[in-house]
């Protein structure tokens, strides 16, 4: 989201992309779904823009390093969206508010 509102100047894009995935974010503490949704935009996301991220790793030195560890960090993410206890946390009964 930070590439596509700083270096890409789509501020409404980022936007759109945050909203999207905190409501995910915010749906997977109530339900085991948006974890599954979540993996398939990764995966989706990353097979229809890897030219693009060749091409990142290519430019410079910045965006190299910051494309690298964006993909790492997302890698991270997802592994621990499924690690046994974050399955239960996210099965735990949540306080209504």
């Amino acid at each position: 989201m930070a590439i596509l509102f700083f270096a890409w100047r789509e501020p409404r894009i980022a936007l759109l992309c945050l909203v999207i995935v905190g409501a995910l974010i915010a749906f997977a503490l109530r339900r085991s779904w948006p974890r599954w949704v979540i993996t398939f935009m990764a995966v989706a996301s990353l097979a229809v823009t890897f030219p693009l991220v060749r091409f990142q790793l290519t430019f410079g030195t910045v965006i190299p390093i910051a494309t690298a560890v964006q993909l790492a960090l997302e890698l991270i993410g997802w592994a621990l969206l499924f690690h046994p206890r974050s399955s239960s946390w996210y099965r735990r009964p949540r306080a209504s508010g």
